[in-house]
Parts: C-alpha cells; sequence; structure tokens
C-alpha cells in the first residue's frame, strides 16, 4: 500500500501542539490523503454515543483503506466493529504498559482484540498487546522533522529538562538544581535544546517518551535514565549517555560540562541516528507492516 494513494481516517487529538498533527502529515507526505477526525472535540460537541454514531456514518461515507485509531480512549469498540466493514483498522498506543496506567482497561482491550493491527511505543506494551493482538508490533513514537532540527544559538544554559518532573523524579534535583521548562513545543523546544549543553531525559514506565527523539533531533547532547529494549534502538555512550542514580546523574553533569568535544561528538551521532525515527517512517512503518 506504500506505493500507491492511501486514504486513511486518522482519529485522534488534532490540537496544535498534538502528537497525531505531524504523525498525520507523515502519511500526506507520503503522497496519501489523510481525513483528521479529532474525536475528543466531537465528543465535546456530540457526548460520547453521537460522536460514536457520527464516526461510523463518515467512515461509511468516506471509506478509507485504513482507519487509524490513536488511542481513543473514551469510544466505544463499536466503532471499530463498523470500521473494520469498512477498511483496515490500526490502534496506535503511545502511553506506558500495565499495570503502571490506568490506559489499561476493557475498553482499550476490546479495542486492542478487535482492531486488524495494533503499534505499541513501548516494548513491554508490545508484549502485553500480543495477548490480544497477534499482529502486534512496535512502533517508535519519533519526531516532526519539520519543527524539530538543530538551530544555532549560543550555549547559554548549562543543564535543562524540558517538560514536567514527575514526584518520584524530584530526588535528581538534589545532586543539581538544573532548569526546567515547561509548555514548549515544536521550534521553541528545538531552540531550547540548541541552547543547552546538557538535555535530561527521563524515563517511566519501562519505556521513553518521544521527547527523547526530539532532543536528539535538534542535535542535543543528552543524559538519560535507561529503558527496556534502549539498545535495540540507540547506543549508549554514542547516542547519548545513560545515568543510574541523582550520583551519577551530578558525576556525569560534571564531566560533560567540561568535555564539550565529547558532547559534540555523542549529540551528532545521536542526530544521525534519530533520523529513521522521524514522522515520515513513522507512517512508513505502519504502511509496510499492514501491506
Amino acid at each position: 500500500q506504500s506505493g500507491q494513494d492511501v486514504k486513511i481516517l486518522h482519529v485522534a487529538v488534532f490540537r496544535s501542539r498534538s502528537t497525531n498533527v505531524w504523525q498525520a502529515a507523515g502519511f500526506e507526505s507520503l503522497g496519501h490523503t489523510v481525513i483528521r477526525y479529532d474525536y475528543r472535540a466531537l465528543g465535546r460537541k456530540y457526548g460520547r454515543v453521537r460522536r460514536d454514531d457520527h464516526l461510523i456514518a463518515v467512515c461509511r461515507k468516506e471509506r478509507p483503506d485504513i482507519i487509524l485509531f490513536s488511542k481513543c480512549n473514551l469510544m466505544d469498540v463499536r466503532v471499530v466493529k463498523e470500521c473494520n466493514k469498512v477498511g483496515t483498522t490500526v490502534l496506535w498506543y503511545m502511553d506506558d504498559p500495565k499495570p503502571s496506567c490506568p490506559n489499561w482497561d476493557v475498553e482499550l482491550i476490546n479495542k486492542m482484540k478487535h482492531c486488524s493491527y495494533v503499534f505499541c511505543s513501548v516494548k513491554k506494551c508490545v508484549e502485553d498487546a500480543k495477548e490480544y493482538c497477534e499482529n502486534t508490533y512496535r512502533l517508535q513514537g519519533g519526531f516532526d522533522s519539520a519543527v524539530h532540527y538543530p538551530m544555532s544559538f549560543p550555549k547559554k544554559r548549562n543543564v535543562t529538562f524540558i517538560g514536567t518532573l514527575r514526584p518520584e523524579k524530584r530526588v535528581f534535583l538534589e545532586g543539581w538544581n538544573f532548569d526546567t521548562v515547561i509548555d514548549v513545543y515544536g521550534k521553541d523546544h528545538s531552540r531550547i535544546v540548541s541552547e543547552t549543553r546538557i538535555n535530561l531525559s527521563f524515563t517511566h514506565g519501562g519505556g521513553t517518551s518521544n521527547r527523547l527523539y526530539k532532543l536528539l533531533a535538534a542535535k542535543g547532547f543528552v543524559l538519560t535514565q535507561p529503558w527496556e529494549g534502549m539498545g535495540e534502538d540507540f547506543e549508549s555512550g554514542r547516542d547519548f549517555v545513560v545515568f543510574f542514580t541523582p550520583q551519577d546523574l551530578e558525576r556525569k553533569i560534571r564531566y560533560y560540562l567540561a568535555h564539550q568535544a565529547e558532547r559534540e561528538r555523542i549529540a551528532a551521532h545521536g542526530y544521525e541516528t534519530v533520523k529513521k525515527y522521524d514522522n515520515i517512517n513513522y507512517a512508513k512503518k505502519i504502511l509496510e507492516a499492514i501491506a
């Protein structure tokens, strides 16, 4: 299907800063047609039951080849069942595995059981989802190459974490009181990365978020906690550097602040490695898996 025009009904949240926006753009960059259906906004407008009826009607009218559901919590499984009569149904799940994530409920499991394919960003989720759908694959969350790229700014920040620091991670502030920056997205995110000597990434739930990919795509030097399956995608010490404890983080911050050439070499290698996880490759992997 990747070699011909494919019509995709993308059921997701399409706020300006949502990853679904650039994931849809990845399909369009390959010459495919994407119908964006903001199920959450329409749920607020119509209510859940009428929204689901409306979505089924849109699917029947548009006759898409693929119906891509981005998690779609609070959507009834009957939508998947009806869409299966029209095209190939795909569920994209990007959150944590069970039991650490409340999204692993009967509703999600039923959608996994009835979708033709399931793609998960976290390795443990793939293992869990295979219990319900044999056509389950790992798919990295990736980044948008149109906004996540290196920028030429002076390095005015030593150590930065972009995002909301979870309570259990605040212990890492004890050794080094690094900057935390919240509510920055797109090119603003890339600018902060480019201004920073050391960018931090924390993991949770057995995986990493797409924040890591955005850091590397902006050619940032990254210190990160490890995660399960890390070695399948990246090489520690070449693409980024791993830390394990607050004391280890403090020691490595001091070392890499004093060794600019090493930082730049690792950042350059990580930048080259992460290119294969951009939004266009995200779209290609889905199309190739279901071809």
